[in-house]
């Protein structure tokens, strides 16, 4: 009799050979990766790197390659000048960017605000597109993004009318650079700021601020109109925490969480559930798209939906690189049905990669796109490797003729060791990045993720279901909103009292750059070890 066939979420990870050496789309976009990489190390040497350059370009160009083609080598090469040459254009800091007026000296400032106001205890902090600065001698046009903090006096009333996305307003402030302030200050954060194409802040309080114009139509703006529209209903339906926790999960917004709170979630290893990520966006897309299938919808017509739904999320969620890069993914998935294609995971993960970096090449060194491009690769890698090899452990016996609750209880049994497994492989892919920013190691973060994996889903669900009635039928959605509650609480239990242990995280030094790249090329190596092991021996099974 052949075994029952695996409902386990592993099994989406089909095993084929990695063969990573003979995958064009991995050599290009390591390629393109090295290049961002020599120009962030020859930054203030500049003349060495496109001397390197020069020098791998005529390698690739002259060299009599017989592994690899010459024309395969020259455009490895082209894409390696091409990832040097972006970045180092991207970098640059053009001569009306408002940095330039940034001399520690009281200024008035107009401009268009560029991102969702975050309100925080004390203050409110967003990006303002420059426009024109304003000294008192004169006045000056000028571009480029600031940060702005505007901080709310203790003995003032909570500010009611936030600014909105796209309003155009003028702030009369202290205009510095990121290294002359006493808060933050560091030279991590100004190289994060950097990165962001944001060269210098602006701190002021509310009232040095005046509404000049309100925000022109634009599809971001539509977004953030209703990003805030459900955020004020979540706060009509659930506690203040609750509600700011139920947006954080579903859109990535955690600035109004207390500072424990955090701490417990960063301890816990689950702080990824509050940032907007991959993992948001397929929990909306599997459950929209578990909807769809129940209503009969043609798989077409489902396939072309749940590409729109994507892409709205993602600008609600406010295209942060790694949700671009998880909507890139899953339309791209979702596209193979439609041209009657059979889709390459890590391909598609590689092709995400190209897209979001050759849109701005500085997006490399964001934190969330590191964590999750290596969690996402270590996944696609790993998985398949283990499924091939133990993956009868991992499938859920036949339990047909079982009572319904016999059937449940397997079936979340089935994912909280799908969700242990997952987790620890993702681990081996982010644990050097986590140690390099935040010092630490989650002793519990598999444990964690296992006991709120359904947690998130169900929350997600009910939380989207209690907004949406909410604000057709008040009385319904505050009936499901007491169900959200109820999962909120569960779920907040078991982190806090997880995360509150002295032993929860680790506090591990700051691994070197090389450190990091010898240990991701032990496991690249590795795998690729295994997967031919693997290869050989299927081979030798066929054959005989």
């Amino acid at each position: 009799m052949a075994p029952p066939k695996s409902r386990s979420c592993a099994r989406l990870f089909h095993y084929r050979p990695m063969k990573l050496l003979q995958r064009p789309l991995f050599l290009l976009a390591m390629a393109y990766v090295a290049g961002i990489l020599l120009h962030a190390q020859s930054d203030r040497y500049p003349v060495i790197g496109l001397g390197f350059v020069g020098i791998v370009c005529l390698i690739g160009f002259a060299a009599p390659w017989r592994a690899i083609p010459r024309s395969n080598a020259i455009l490895i090469a082209s894409v390696f000048a091409l990832g040097f040459l972006r970045a180092t254009i991207c970098s640059q800091i053009p001569a009306s960017d408002v940095s330039r007026c940034a001399e520690g000296k009281l200024v008035h400032l107009t401009g268009t605000i560029a991102s969702d106001p975050d309100l925080m205890e004390d203050r409110i902090r967003f990006s303002l597109k420059s426009r024109a600065v304003r000294t008192y001698t004169s006045e000056y046009p000028s571009t480029g993004t600031v940060l702005v903090t505007l901080y709310q006096p203790a003995n003032d009333h909570p500010i009611l009318d936030l600014p909105h996305y796209g309003e155009e307003i003028e702030l009369h402030g202290r205009l510095l650079r990121p290294d002359e302030s006493s808060n933050p200050g560091s030279a991590a954060y100004m190289d994060h700021l950097a990165h962001s194409r944001i060269y210098c802040m602006l701190t002021t309080g509310v009232s040095q601020m005046r509404r000049i114009a309100p925000a022109r139509l634009s599809l971001m703006g539509i977004a953030s109109r209703f990003r805030n529209a459900l955020d004020t209903k979540a706060h009509e339906l659930f506690p203040p925490l609750h509600a700011s926790l139920l947006m954080g999960i579903l859109f990535g917004s955690y600035a109004g969480l207390p500072s424990e709170v955090q701490s417990a979630f960063m301890r816990s290893g689950t702080m990824h559930l509050l940032a907007a990520s991959g993992y948001n966006c397929a929990i909306v897309v599997f459950i929209f798209g578990w909807l769809m299938r129940r209503f009969t919808a043609p798989k077409i017509a489902v396939n072309i939906l749940l590409i729109a739904l994507i892409w709205a999320f993602t600008l609600i969620a406010g295209a942060s690189p790694s949700i671009v890069r998880a909507a890139i993914m899953m339309t791209a998935f979702l596209s193979a049905y439609l041209f009657r294609r059979t889709p390459d995971i890590l391909n598609l993960v590689l092709l995400a990669e190209l897209v979001v970096l050759g849109i701005n090449p500085l997006d490399l060194f964001d934190i969330g796109f590191q964590l999750s491009f290596s969690a996402v690769l270590s996944i696609v890698l790993i998985m398949p490797l283990i499924e091939s090899r133990i993956g009868g452990l991992f499938t859920m016996r036949d339990v047909r003729g079982q009572s319904a609750s016999n059937r449940l209880v397997f079936r979340c049994a089935n994912y909280v060791v799908d969700a242990l497994v997952i987790s620890a492989v993702a681990g081996l892919g982010t644990w050097p990045i986590t140690a390099y920013y935040f010092n630490y190691f989650s002793i519990v973060c598999m444990v964690t993720n296992a006991l709120t994996v359904l947690l998130v889903v169900m929350l997600t669900a009910v939380g989207i279901a209690a907004l949406i009635l909410g604000a057709i039928y008040p009385m319904l959605g505050h009936a499901i909103a007491v169900i959200g509650s109820a999962i909120i609480t569960v779920m907040l239990g078991i982190v806090m009292q997880l995360g509150s242990y002295t032993w929860s995280a680790v506090s591990v030094p700051t691994p070197s750059h090389w450190t990091i790249a010898v240990y991701y090329l032990i496991l690249l190596g590795g795998l690729e070890i295994d997967s031919r092991k693997i290869s050989y021996k299927q081979r030798m099974a066929r054959s005989s």
